[in-house]
């Protein structure tokens, strides 16, 4: 009977082990996060389901090798998020309507990562949108052309 009361309790207590918290590389609060979560799947059309790509990339050494532009997303937009402040007025995350964020073209890409930085946070001086961008776009890089 301890046996079995024994087994039901590990069972239980790796099940709460298995549970995978959300990925948060900076740790964000969980309104932050949400936020960023919100503009990557709204503005980018990224999902966080995205599978993922194994690789060795050059660039940012926080992403893992195994990764997913919806996780480059993240990192990159809360990375941003954290040099902006903290006082920062957010608006609401534009949706993007079109194709997903893989076979949008060039251009759409480009107006999408724009439009995500500048999400983050209302009238945000033009060099912190230019910075999130470049981040974004070096992260989206640095995902799709990995080294070997």
């Amino acid at each position: 009977m301890k046996a079995v009361i024994f087994c039901i309790a590990l069972g239980a207590a790796s099940g709460a082990y298995a549970a995978t918290s959300p990925f948060n590389p900076d740790n964000l609060n969980p309104a932050q996060l949400t936020r960023v979560a919100e503009v990557c799947k709204t503005v980018l059309g990224l999902s966080p389901d995205e599978r993922l790509q194994g690789g060795n990339r050059t660039g940012d050494d926080r992403l893992d090798y195994w990764t997913s532009h919806y996780q480059g997303c993240i990192l990159s937009l809360s990375d941003s998020l954290r040099t902006m402040g903290e006082g920062r007025t957010q608006g609401p995350a534009l949706p993007v309507a079109g194709r997903q964020f893989m076979f949008a073209s060039p251009h759409e890409v480009a107006r999408r990562e724009r439009l995500a930085c500048s999400s983050l946070g209302v009238d945000l001086p033009a060099d912190e949108v230019n910075s999130c961008v470049n981040g974004l776009s070096e992260t989206f890089f640095a995902i799709d052309h990995p080294i070997e």
